[in-house]
């Protein structure tokens, strides 16, 4: 990306998509997320493969909050929540309630809705 915008370059919405894809398939959280703020500072404005990719990178690495947050980010953004969202959170919230009863122990660390 630096080459890029050194050579006069902007990168664009497919570019940043693919990066974050990249970022995703390797499990690198951090950067991923550092990817979408730089593209915001850039004034990239995220579209819906973005938020897909983020929307993968939460549940991956069962960042459920993050996940949750993300359906506000997107109706913020102007945007339709995908039907794959919602139901990629339907399954996260399963997920944690399942784990919660079996475990005693998580129900003073994980909030359930």
């Amino acid at each position: 990306m630096s080459s890029m915008r050194a050579a006069g370059i902007q990168p664009s919405k497919d570019t940043y998509t693919a990066l974050l894809g990249m970022y995703r398939r390797g499990q690198h959280w951090d950067r991923l997320e550092q990817a979408v703020r730089t593209m915001r500072a850039a004034g990239v404005h995220p579209n819906a493969d973005v938020y897909n990719a983020l929307q993968e990178a939460y549940r991956q690495s069962q960042q459920w909050e993050k996940l949750e947050s993300l359906l506000t980010a997107v109706r913020a953004a102007g945007l339709p929540p995908r039907l794959e969202m919602y139901n990629t959170l339907v399954r996260a919230w399963v997920r944690v309630r399942v784990r919660v009863r079996a475990n005693p122990n998580l129900r003073a660390k994980v909030r359930v809705p």
